[in-house]
């Protein structure tokens, strides 16, 4: 049995901070901004208030009207039958290079933890968010972990599907 993540950003909490910075952030401009000929201050202002008015109503929405189904998904999908924990030490880790037209698509990382084999790719992000760059040194051959994973049986690709990766320091 998985254990299912403690926390996790709610969309109603976003909207929330997004009005509260647009909020601060309009006061400062009504008070700290020179009221000089220029439209600067005025359009600032516009612009801010329509967005912490949509901020509020997102809040709103998300709070009272549409339901939260975050907490409930993670639930089903780290109880499911086939989702597995393992626990152990990376071995045979080894990165593989898939290029496209003679320039690098993905970099896949590879490597067993107790004989369970795993495998994760940058292809869904690419370069687009930091979070994302395999070959970040965090996963390396030694390194205590626990893996949360779903076999994937349905698949013609042989590999398990990492939900989460935990690291023996952070425990």
């Amino acid at each position: 049995m998985a254990e299912v993540p403690a926390m996790y950003i709610q969309s109603k909490q976003v909207a929330f901070v997004a009005f509260v910075v647009s909020v601060a952030a309009w006061f400062a401009v009504k008070k700290w901004l020179d009221k000089s000929g220029d439209d600067t201050r005025g359009v600032l202002l516009c612009g801010l208030g329509g967005f912490a008015a949509f901020s509020a109503i997102g809040f709103v929405l998300l709070t009272f009207i549409i339901k939260e189904k975050t907490s409930d998904e993670l639930n089903e999908l780290f109880h499911a039958p086939n989702v597995y924990v393992v626990e152990g030490v990376i071995k045979d880790f080894h990165r593989e290079y898939h290029y496209s037209r003679g320039r690098k698509v993905q970099a896949i990382e590879n490597f067993s933890v107790d004989s369970v084999q795993l495998s994760y790719g940058d292809a869904l992000f690419g370069r687009f968010y930091s979070f994302s760059k395999t070959y970040n040194y965090e996963i390396k051959d030694g390194r205590q972990v626990r893996i949360t994973y779903r076999k994937d049986g349905n698949s013609e690709w042989p590999n398990n599907f990492i939900l989460k990766i935990e690291f023996a320091d952070d425990w």
